[in-house]
């Protein structure tokens, strides 16, 4: 646990990539967790949000294997945009984990002030 903790801090503070982390924590996985996951099973690996307004582009890429605790790195700008749409990260995240799912696109929207929102799962 410690081991997977400090992998998760040196993401936190930028010293290694979102896929040189999902590559550790991997590692440290055991054969039979990893079976378990749903999202293994459908061949998930990557949460992506893009937002796109007049100001700036954001696109953010967390590897699946730990969306629940990186969820709170999404920059508050972004989660404001969302909550703005009725987006609601946590309980799409929830919905996901409980219902299954296939890679792909799970939200495609554009705003009347011309904000673009897109969320999908490869």
């Amino acid at each position: 646990m410690e081991e997977r903790l400090r992998i998760l801090k040196m993401l936190e503070v930028g010293k290694i990539s979102a896929e040189e982390a999902e590559r550790l924590l991997s590692a440290l996985e055991p054969p039979s967790s990893a079976q378990s996951l749903p999202s293994k099973k459908r061949g998930i690996r990557w949460f992506r949000i893009r937002v796109v307004d007049d100001e700036e582009t954001v696109n953010i890429r967390m590897p699946w294997a730990f969306i629940r605790w990186a969820i709170h790195l999404v920059p508050s700008k972004v989660q404001t945009k969302l909550n703005g749409h009725d987006i609601d990260l946590r309980e799409l995240l929830r919905t996901l984990e409980q219902e299954g799912f296939e890679a792909g696109e799970i939200l495609d929207l554009e705003s009347t002030d011309g904000t673009q929102v897109k969320i999908w799962v490869e």
